[in-house]
C-alpha cells in the first residue's frame, strides 16, 4: 500500500504497520478502507458518502479500528505525508 511518497510510505511501515495489520484482519475494517479507496476517494464530503456508499462496513468495530489507524498516520506521520 502506497501512500504517495516514499517518506509517508515509510512512516507509515515504521509506525503504523500494527494498526493496518488490524484493521486489514478485521472484515468490516478492510472492507470500509477498500470502501472508500474504491468509492469515495475524491467525494468532496467523504463522511457523507462513506455512510452512503459503504453501509455494511459502518460496524462499531470497523469503524473503530479504522479511526486508529487513520490518527496514527495523522498524529505520527503528519510531516511526512502531509
Amino acid at each position: 500500500m502506497s501512500f504517495g511518497t516514499e517518506a509517508c510510505d515509510d512512516c507509515h511501515i515504521a509506525n503504523c504497520c500494527s494498526q493496518a495489520e488490524v484493521c486489514f484482519a478485521d472484515p468490516a475494517c478492510a472492507g470500509l478502507q477498500n470502501c472508500i479507496n474504491g468509492v469515495c476517494s475524491g467525494a468532496p464530503d467523504l463522511q457523507a458518502c462513506t455512510e452512503q456508499s459503504c453501509p455494511d462496513c459502518m460496524t462499531e468495530m470497523g469503524v473503530n479500528l479504522f479511526n486508529s489507524w487513520v490518527q496514527c498516520l495523522e498524529v505520527t506521520c503528519s510531516a511526512e505525508c502531509g
